[in-house]
């Protein structure tokens, strides 16, 4: 697809606060790799190792096109609380951006994240066909708002121009996909371990933890949603 401009996309953690054992989010590494190949702008904002602040200055000029949020249901109230700041930024920019959501809560609880207002669009499941889709759309400038992109896209839920909530399951995922996805896309992932590892390093120096044990974590590639 030929992009008509370099479209940029924040994406934030849930702020369920895991500075203990810090560890990268894997599934925004997995949605940042695959929409840098399509070369698109992707920042992640982990609130357990970034600035806040640094990434409301970028919202506050007009930075990002896109602002999705990987919610949970550990701590719901503060990351609505905290989209809702970062529309805040955004109405004070002029600039007219889109909020979608993805993770357990969203995916489970679409139509009350959709009836919150926080969010145009949410992203069922694996997402990174349905959002690289939705960002190369959005790059071309043809559709004029969310809902006209998503309702051409499998793995969504959103409100359509009669604000029906409008749910389209994704497609099923082949065995061929999966692999693709949640393996090599996983290990060509350029994630930033040493700045997790030197988190959790500083925790247990000032005193936060005093487990001793080594911070290197590990991931194991287990079949899907294995806890």
């Amino acid at each position: 697809s030929v992009m008509t401009h370099q479209s940029s996309i924040l994406l934030m953690t849930s702020k369920s606060w895991q500075w203990m054992n810090a560890a990268p989010a894997i599934g925004l590494y997995r949605l940042k790799t695959c929409l840098n190949r399509t070369g698109m702008i992707c920042d992640i904002l982990d609130f357990d190792i970034d600035s806040e602040t640094d990434y409301e200055q970028k919202v506050a000029t007009g930075f990002y096109d896109v602002i999705g949020m990987s919610l949970t249901h550990v701590n719901l109230e503060e990351d609505l609380n905290t989209l809702f700041k970062f529309r805040q930024l955004v109405a004070s920019s002029g600039k007219k951006v889109i909020f979608v959501a993805g993770g357990q809560e969203a995916t489970l609880n679409y139509k009350n994240m959709l009836s919150s207002g926080m969010l145009d669009v949410v992203f069922l499941g694996f997402a990174e066909d349905s959002l690289v889709d939705f960002m190369l759309k959005y790059a071309k400038g043809t559709y004029p708002n969310a809902s006209s992109i998503a309702q051409q896209l499998d793995g969504v839920a959103f409100r359509d121009h009669n604000d029906a909530c409008c749910y389209r399951p994704a497609k099923q995922l082949t065995a061929e996909r999966f692999r693709a996805l949640s393996y090599e896309n996983v290990v060509s992932s350029d994630i930033p371990y040493q700045r997790y590892w030197s988190k959790v390093r500083e925790n247990l120096v000032h005193g936060a933890s005093h487990a001793k044990f080594i911070v290197e974590t590990a991931r194991l590639y287990t079949s899907s949603h294995c806890p």
